[in-house]
């Protein structure tokens, strides 16, 4: 038997109480109009106590197994484990001995590393074999060697300082050697200018030789208040003989027509 647990046990009294929609009070309505006490006698704690105890199974209740097939709880173990000693003794059961080892002569299947059997050479040892890699003074063939392309010393003669000084002026023509004829005939270049300008005064000649001077004007009309010289005339004395009037001095001056006029009629009055 598998006695309830305190939840399981709450959980069937609660589903044996009905719940708060369950209740029919219509024959009670019916019947009478008002309460009435209650005449039930409910259990104690004890007696709820002395109830749960009789639901329960007793200690000669329970029905036991020999076979422990079925039985899925533990139990004590019944081994008897090494002891660290033991333990020790096993694992050196396990490990080979000194004469367990089986010598190989071939290294071809070892795959780790071995203490080198090698001898090398020391320092004096290494200057001997390169000094024996190299010919001694009576080993060289000279014959053979003027034979091959190497190197050897040069023969020539370079020109010095003073020398290239004179080669170089060998090239370039002397003073006299140029010629400059076809240069000026076909060359494009700038030259000295041989023009002889005309100076300050020269030019003034020149500006005033330009200008006409006061006897090169040639006036055969003057006009004094509109009239020409043909229209004036001045009587003679007696003879009656009229003539022509020379230009007025004003002509010769250059001077405008108003400004003659005035002048005229300066001298008149």
């Amino acid at each position: 038997a598998k006695p309830k647990s305190d939840v399981e046990w709450a959980i069937y009294r609660a589903s044996r109480q009905p719940g708060p929609g369950q209740y029919s009070t219509e024959h009670l309505l019916k019947k009478g109009n008002g309460g009435k006490f209650s005449t039930a006698k409910p259990k104690s704690d004890v007696e709820w106590t002395i109830y749960r105890a009789s639901q329960q199974p007793g200690p000669g209740d329970y029905e036991y197994k020999a076979s422990n097939a079925d039985m899925k709880g533990g139990k004590f173990s019944a081994a008897k484990p090494k002891s660290d000693v033991e333990w020790a003794i096993y694992r050196a059961g396990q490990q080979p001995g000194p004469g367990d080892y089986e010598y190989k002569p071939s290294n071809a299947d070892m795959k780790g590393g071995k203490f080198s059997t090698a001898k090398p050479k020391s320092d004096v040892e290494w200057q001997m074999y390169r000094a024996s890699q190299q010919p001694g003074p009576g080993d060289y063939d000279l014959d053979k060697g003027k034979k091959k392309r190497g190197i050897k010393i040069s023969e020539a003669k370079p020109k010095s300082d003073v020398e290239w000084a004179i080669y170089r002026a060998s090239r370039q023509p002397g003073p006299g050697q140029y010629s400059t004829d076809h240069l000026l005939n076909k060359g494009r270049g700038g030259k000295f200018s041989t023009a002889k300008p005309k100076s300050d005064v020269e030019w003034r000649m020149y500006r005033a030789a330009q200008i006409p001077g006061p006897t090169d004007y040639s006036v055969d009309l003057f006009s004094i208040g509109g009239r020409t010289s043909e229209d004036v005339t001045r009587p003679a004395s007696s003879q009656n003989v009229s003539r022509q009037v020379r230009p007025c001095f004003c002509v010769r001056l250059h001077l405008t027509a108003n400004i003659c006029t005035f002048w005229h009629a300066y001298i008149t009055f």
